[in-house]
């Protein structure tokens, strides 16, 4: 791990454990079914209302606004939170995160 100690004994680290939730995300113009990355002890509330821009999305399915054409799948994604019009954690995708 790529790490840092300071004199006092506080690590510093790079990697940021996270645990990953199933979501479907509604944006201004997308549908996004994906993993949403939450630190310990985090809600999704707490992602949206939080000081990061961002939001990790990993496994991401991007469809048009309707939601019936994927336009693209990756591995990776970076979504603005001032894009999101709603977001819900998706149970289904709990049976494929357990299945695959």
């Amino acid at each position: 791990m790529n790490s840092k100690t300071t004199t006092i004994g506080k690590t510093f680290s790079h990697v940021v454990s996270t645990t990953g939730f199933p979501v479907v995300i509604q944006t201004e113009s997308n549908l996004i079914h994906g993993i949403l990355h939450l630190r310990a002890n985090e809600r999704i509330k707490d992602a949206l209302n939080g000081s990061e821009e961002f939001l990790a999305i990993t496994n991401a399915q991007v469809f048009e606004r309707e939601g019936n054409n994927m336009l693209y799948e990756t591995g990776f994604l970076a979504v603005n939170r001032r894009s999101i019009v709603w977001v819900f954690e998706d149970e289904a995708g709990y049976e494929e995160l357990s299945n695959g």
